[in-house]
């Protein structure tokens, strides 16, 4: 089984999580979440992390996946890792919006979703 931390719902169970504060977090359209590592200047953002099968995540999840995101391994703030989607590149202000102190992915969502 992996473990994989995501921003944003994933097969089977979950449990509450966040990596220490060296990350920032962004918006891609409102569509989905990306998160950067960054040596200063980061965020623990506020993530879940789901068991799936290394068949899973080869077959089901990793296909999904929007170009602009790779699997990598972040650390999380009890120190263990965690399998993650990441940002390939930090994103400019063109390719998304950091949504770093937003208290979320589902905050984000339920801020937009308010403001429309």
């Amino acid at each position: 089984m992996a473990r994989c931390t995501t921003p944003s719902p994933a097969p089977t169970s979950w449990a509450p999580s966040a990596p220490p504060p060296d990350y920032r977090f962004f918006s891609f359209d409102d569509v989905f979440p990306g998160i950067a590592p960054v040596p200063d200047g980061g965020w623990s953002v506020p993530g879940e992390i789901y068991e799936i099968s290394y068949t899973q995540l080869r077959r089901d999840l990793l296909p999904r996946e929007p170009a602009e995101l790779e699997l990598s391994v972040i650390e999380l703030e009890d120190g263990t890792g965690s399998l993650s989607m990441v940002c390939r590149t930090l994103p400019g202000a063109t390719d998304a919006v950091e949504i770093t102190a937003a208290g979320g992915w589902r905050e984000h969502l339920g801020a937009v979703s308010t403001a429309r």
